[in-house]
């Protein structure tokens, strides 16, 4: 067992560290770093703590944000930002103590830090009625507007509980009918539906699906694992689909209904199984319009990161965009988890946390122990490194690649 203190989280790796930019300085440059969170559920982090350190490891200033999970905190040039918030839990045993911390190092002055990012599936439900068409065989049916629940069952009329934030614009609905094996079948897609139209909504006759080819090219299928989606966007709403991996071939086929669609995001997963540690690639393509098959050399992929100097250190081959330290921890005594995530520029080496706040500290309690660390690099097309990261407003769009790179450096497994 691994015990987590609150007081310092490191990064070890030769260098110079993250708070050292000097202890001879004699001006500091001031001024404002604007924060717009949301939780892990997609809900504004209504007064969630932030909390600047100095380069000395000293807090510099502290804000809370507004009920909307926006604010701004006085900061000091290139200080260490850090957005704390309590994970909002029915369990009040677990509200009192479970959190998640996310920290940006080495952060300029006048830029909008995002956490999280918000869910539309909230607000008060209303209700829709989806009357399908029959499928031969078929056991049970899907329906999704590709925001909040998509139900699964045998009748072909559905009632849909829509959460309001779902019903601001027209939406397509996607049926899925399946095999008696639990495979998708066939497609019934209807487009702009007003979903507080009155009466019985009817979808179109159920259309088969045709397969699309993610290949990749250039692998060693002895030494490597394969893993892939499509993800078709419209009208605001995701639906995600998965399939086949042939690891000798190098090849996912999944399933798609016909277009059109906005949106095509293609994801690949490579895992490195030949590694002394567990390690991932991920590479993703989105463009416009309708899947088709597609080809990505492995050298495209991103070379994992590998284990570093102490607990938490890693490195990693050339220069991504920005990297990240992700670290899960418990404690079975008081019942509390959280997360504190770090995100850093990729050239600096050492990373160091100050100890938070004494009003903070109950978000890592001193019984906890780690469940996993993972040390991840990230490249994005349209990004041009650390700064650019940090005042992008996240969010996938048509002829963009972004590549991520993941070693566990602790796995709940081991």
């Amino acid at each position: 067992m691994i015990v987590l203190f609150p007081a310092l989280i490191v990064l070890s790796a030769p260098g110079c560290g993250l708070l050292g930019t000097g202890s001879d300085e004699t001006t500091v440059e001031v001024g404002t770093v604007r924060v717009i969170a949301f939780d892990h559920f997609g809900v504004p982090a209504s007064r969630a703590d932030v909390v600047v350190h100095d380069s000395h490891g000293e807090v510099f200033a502290r804000a809370k944000l507004a009920d909307d999970g926006t604010g701004e905190v006085t900061s000091v040039a290139g200080g260490t930002v850090s957005v704390a918030m309590f994970t909002d839990s029915d369990d009040l045993s677990l509200a009192k103590e479970s959190g998640e911390i996310t920290s940006f190092t080495n952060v300029p002055l006048d830029v909008t830090l995002h956490v999280g990012a918000p869910d539309p599936a909230l607000g008060k439900l209303f209700d829709v009625t989806v009357q399908l068409p029959d499928f031969p065989d078929a056991p049970a049916y899907e329906v999704s507007i590709g925001c909040g629940d998509a139900p699964v069952h045998d009748p072909t009329l559905f009632t849909l509980h829509v959460p309001e934030g779902c019903g601001t614009h027209p939406r397509t609905i996607v049926a899925t009918a399946f095999t008696p094996g639990f495979s998708p079948a066939a497609l019934s897609v209807l487009r702009g539906v007003d979903l507080h139209q009155p009466g019985t909504i009817v979808m179109p006759a159920f259309a088969p699906l045709h397969t699309v080819d993610l290949d990749i090219s250039g692998h060693d299928p002895a030494k490597t694992f394969y893993d892939g989606t499509i993800t078709l966007t419209s009208d605001d709403g995701t639906f995600q689909f998965f399939g086949d991996t042939d690891n000798v071939a190098g090849t996912i086929r999944p399933e798609v209904p016909d277009g059109p669609w906005a949106l095509t995001r293609y994801e690949r997963q490579f895992v490195f199984d030949d590694r002394d540690d567990l390690t991932f690639s991920f590479y993703e393509q989105t463009d416009a319009g309708d899947p088709r098959s597609t080809t990505v050399p492995e050298a495209d992929f991103l070379v994992p990161p590998v284990r570093g100097e102490g607990e938490f250190g890693f490195t990693f081959e050339g220069t991504p965009d920005f990297r990240k330290l992700d670290l899960r921890y418990r404690c079975f005594k008081c019942a509390a988890r959280g997360r504190w995530t770090v995100f850093a520029p990729a050239e600096q080496t050492t990373l160091e946390l100050p100890e938070m706040p004494a009003d903070l500290k109950s978000l890592t309690p001193d019984d906890a122990f780690i469940e996993d660390i993972s040390g991840h690099i990230f490249e994005d097309s349209e990004l041009d490194g650390y700064n650019a990261f940090l005042n992008a407003d996240p969010g996938a769009a048509a002829g963009t690649v972004h590549r991520e790179a993941v070693v566990f450096l602790r796995a709940e497994i081991d």
